[in-house]
This record gives C-alpha cells, sequence and structure tokens, in this order.
C-alpha cells in the first residue's frame, strides 16, 4: 500500500465534515480502522445501551464505507500495537484520527503517538468534535475558567464557526476517481465480525430505543432536520419539560461521531422556521462547553418521571437513559 494511510475511527462515525478522514483520503490508499479495545477504557467502560448503540453504529458506518467502495477493518487488542502493526504490514506512512478529550481517550493517543513515533510512521490528528479546543478557552492568566460567564463571554467572542466541509471531498491522488468512491484498501486485513465484539445485551431489554432512535450518519442527519423542521422553535420552553419530546435527542448520535458539531451548530443557526430567541437558545447550549454533551438535555419524559417518582414499582436499569 504505497503512500497509504490508516483513519483510526473512535467516536467520530461519519463522512460528512471529518478532518481525520478527509486527511486520510488524500492518500493513494486508505484503511478505515476500528480497533476494539475494552480494558483500555480504564474507568469509563462502555455501559450496556453504549454497547447496544455501538454493536448498530458499526454496523451502518460498515454499510456506508462499502457504499463509498471502501470497507471497515475491525480489530481487537491493544490500540498501539494493533495501529503499528497494521501499518507496518500493509506499509501504511500516516495514521489519521480525531481527538477525544476524556483521559481514557487522551491516555490512548498518547500511547499511539509515541509508538508511531518509536515506529517512525507520521500521524495526525484533529479535533472535529467540538467547536473549539476547550484548552484554548483560559483566563487571562492561561488557567481554565471556574466561573461559567467570563467561560461563556470568552466563546461568544469567538463568532461563528467555520462551515462543515461534505464529504467525500474531491478525487484524490495519484490519480482520479468517482467523486463516491473513497481510496483503495487493497492489503487490508480481513478483521473480526462485528457480531463477535460481544456488544450485544445478554437480554432484549433494549426494544424501545428502535423506536426512538437510528443509530448512523443517515440517522443523526434525518433526527438533526427533524429537531430544526418543528422542534428549534419551542426549544426554550420544551427542553425544560420532562413529558414534552423538546430537546434535540442528538447525544447518542454526538457521543459517538455520528454528526458534527459544526454541522448542527450551522443548521440551527440558519433556520428559517425558528424565531431568533429559539435560536439563540440553542446555539448558546451548544456552546456552553463546545462539545454537546447534551446529556442533561436529552433525557425522556418516562426516564424522568420513574427518577422522579415514588409511587412505588418504578424500576430503570441504568442503561435506560
Amino acid at each position: 500500500m504505497a503512500s497509504g494511510a490508516i483513519w483510526w475511527i473512535r467516536r467520530d462515525m461519519r463522512l460528512d465534515d471529518n478532518p481525520a478522514a478527509q486527511r486520510a483520503m488524500r492518500a493513494a490508499a486508505m484503511i478505515p480502522l476500528y480497533v476494539h479495545s475494552p480494558s483500555e477504557e480504564g474507568a469509563w467502560p462502555l455501559g450496556g445501551a453504549q454497547k447496544w448503540w455501538l454493536a448498530r453504529g458499526l454496523k451502518v458506518f460498515a454499510a456506508s464505507l462499502v457504499a463509498n467502495g471502501s470497507r471497515l477493518v475491525v480489530l481487537e487488542g491493544e490500540h498501539a500495537k494493533v495501529i503499528v502493526d497494521l501499518a507496518r504490514s500493509v506499509g501504511a506512512t500516516e495514521v489519521c484520527w480525531t481527538r477525544r478529550l476524556d483521559p481514557a481517550g487522551i491516555a490512548q493517543e498518547h500511547r499511539v503517538e509515541e509508538a508511531l513515533d518509536k515506529a517512525g510512521i507520521s500521524w495526525s490528528s484533529s479535533l472535529s468534535n467540538h467547536l473549539v479546543d476547550p484548552d484554548d478557552i483560559v483566563t487571562q492568566t492561561g488557567n481554565p475558567y471556574q466561573v461559567y460567564t467570563p467561560f461563556a463571554k470568552n466563546l461568544r467572542a469567538r463568532g461563528k464557526p467555520s462551515q462543515p466541509k461534505p464529504s467525500p471531498p474531491k478525487p484524490f491522488p495519484p490519480k482520479p476517481v468517482r467523486i463516491d468512491v473513497l481510496p483503495s484498501v487493497t492489503g487490508a486485513p480481513a478483521g473480526v465480525a462485528i457480531e463477535t465484539l460481544g456488544l450485544e445485551p445478554s437480554r432484549n431489554w433494549a426494544d424501545g430505543f428502535q423506536a426512538m432512535w437510528t443509530p448512523g450518519e443517515a440517522g443523526a442527519q434525518r433526527r438533526l432536520a427533524l429537531f430544526v423542521e418543528s422542534g428549534l422553535a419551542h426549544y426554550p420552553s420544551g427542553r425544560d419539560e420532562p413529558a414534552a419530546d423538546g430537546s434535540s435527542l442528538l447525544a447518542p448520535h454526538l457521543a459517538f461521531g455520528e454528526i458534527g458539531i459544526r454541522r448542527i451548530w450551522h443548521a440551527a443557526a440558519n433556520s428559517k422556521s425558528a424565531p431568533p430567541e429559539s435560536i439563540d437558545k440553542y446555539v448558546q447550549v451548544l456552546k456552553a462547553d463546545g462539545s454537546v454533551a447534551f446529556i442533561s438535555e436529552s433525557i425522556r419524559g418516562e426516564v424522568w418521571r420513574g427518577l422522579g417518582t415514588i409511587a412505588g414499582g418504578e424500576v430503570l436499569s441504568a442503561d435506560s437513559y
């Protein structure tokens, strides 16, 4: 795989507005790689609901790659070893990925960076799941903010984020290819089947999830369009009503990077159906931490009632929200 790149897929399972993917696609050939390594998540392992989502999200993402002429490679093992071994075996000269800012994710990156440096393989990381790098939002003394108001003022002063970049980008060197086809993955190993990763629940408690969400990039785009069209106008009041479906419900899509934060920001800011005050409220929530976790904004009404009542019989799994 001469002049090839590995796209190390983490929590960025999308083609739209993905700088890591776009950089890897510039190579003559590219291998989209997902490494399954639960032991490296440290004190923050995936819960049952997250595993359920990941199982489906990976399958949907793999199918989207196939539709674009590529193939997802899934391997198991410690990230640094797996990535370096794969790069050496196929002759990849660069590894590209999207940064994670959680402690376990940062530790993973450091180990991978050290291993790649030692092996003489170049690498590139980008920050596409946040509006800005939190390390850039600091006080005049260079320290992190400890009060929200000045933090928000600093962030707002930066103006609107840049426009998201659609995918796939223009044809890749060294020879032109169709715009809807990704570079070849010749030489990539078969990998393991997603079904063997142990992500599915042992008993079927997640039926209700499928009525609420559709994992994957297309599902995220549909959810965003629906919210902008019919939910954004009522967001300032709807978000505070536990029984109402007043939030975006984009949290799980964002958690796995199935939609980019810039895509959401611009879709909301350019809405023609919502009043300015609703747009401003939502945009400011998006800017709250730059990453849009939306955990507290996305809880379902039935879960809220189950957690907040004492009528008896409220049994909720920790994975149900």
